[in-house]
């Protein structure tokens, strides 16, 4: 059935492939494990532990990837925020290692999942990464050339900025990139609509509209929603920003950090070619970070901008779609 009124208004929801509604928690049930939360994190708990034969109960307080986990850029990239250079200079080289293996296997926890569940959602070779800054060009060749023999990844190369230029044809980036072929880009709402599918095909029960409201501390645990209430051996909290005061330890310590994403009418062919040749996801090393790649259907999915507080900018189109002039003035005229 579909419940596309129950999500925010976005391309991804105009977009998926099979919504699915999950019932409300009404009564009371048992479980070996209960996760609140419906996003990435939650749904690949439950299927991981659905899979090996406990019994899940996952809650969503609205619907599955209600929020950023289906509102996002697509981007599966590599590594870090901080690369390795920086992560061996700031904690040592065991530890940029170990994180660095830790990324690597969340992409093929990714990329496995996918093909294991047969997800259609555009999965997509390619992440690269560009700077409007001539200084960084040494920088990215460094960083190419430590992960080449120290870090045996050989899927990252260095680009210089004609080689940008020829990919993007944007006038903003002067200080060459990266390509990443190891990175991928994806229709973020259908690949968890995917695991929540895949989670309940291994057993686990969900449960959509059912706010958790609070838990008690002792093993097992009463976790009560609104309407119902689940009595769990183990509890595991998948709301991230999301959490509020559910958890007060930790909500002292949640900001606002809102982003936001535009979709262009679909472009032709020949347009897409022109301003992303090689159909890469693409980010900058900005603060405030544009991110952008093409959808299946042409359009150009753009991200930038920023703010930290619990209100968006009015009108947000505009605030969004300035951004991305800055990057692409030959848009201007594209709905």
């Amino acid at each position: 059935m579909q419940s596309i009124s129950d999500y925010p208004d976005s391309y991804y929801v105009a977009t998926a492939k099979s919504l699915i509604s999950y019932p409300q928690l009404t009564e009371s049930v048992k479980a070996d494990v209960c996760i609140i939360g419906g996003g990435f994190t939650g749904l690949l708990t439950a299927v991981n532990l659905a899979e090996k034969g406990y019994k899940v109960v996952l809650l969503e307080a609205n619907k599955i990837a209600w929020g950023a986990s289906g509102r996002n850029g697509g981007h599966v990239g590599s590594g870090h925020n901080k690369d390795v250079l920086q992560l061996e200079s700031e904690y040592g080289k065991p530890l940029a290692h170990e994180l660095w293996s830790t990324a690597e296997e969340a992409k093929s926890i990714v990329r496995n999942r996918i093909h294991q569940h047969q997800i259609n959602c555009d999965l997509t070779p390619g992440s690269m990464k560009v700077s409007d800054n001539p200084d960084d060009a040494d920088h990215f060749k460094r960083y190419v050339e430590k992960l080449n023999t120290d870090y045996d990844y050989e899927h990252i190369s260095c680009l210089s900025e004609t080689e940008v230029f020829e990919m993007l044809h944007s006038p903003l980036f002067k200080g060459g990139g990266t390509l990443d072929v190891g990175g991928m880009h994806l229709h973020p709402l259908n690949y968890a609509l995917g695991l929540a599918k895949a989670a309940k095909d291994a057993g686990a029960d969900i449960y959509e509209h059912s706010r958790v409201i609070n838990y008690s501390k002792h093993q097992p645990s009463t976790v009560t929603t609104e309407k119902g209430q689940v009595v769990a051996d183990h509890i595991v909290l998948a709301c991230n920003a999301y959490l509020d005061k559910l958890e007060r330890r930790i909500a002292g310590k949640i900001m606002p950090v809102n982003n936001f994403m535009l979709a262009t009418e679909p472009l032709e062919e020949s347009e897409a070619d022109f301003i992303n040749r090689d159909n890469v996801c693409v980010h900058d090393n900005k603060f405030h970070i544009h991110y952008f790649r093409m959808s299946a259907d042409n359009r150009l999915l753009f991200g930038g901008g920023e703010n930290y507080t619990r209100k968006f900018p009015s009108p947000l189109k505009d605030y969004v779609r300035a951004t991305m002039l800055e990057v692409y003035p030959e848009l201007a005229q594209k709905r």
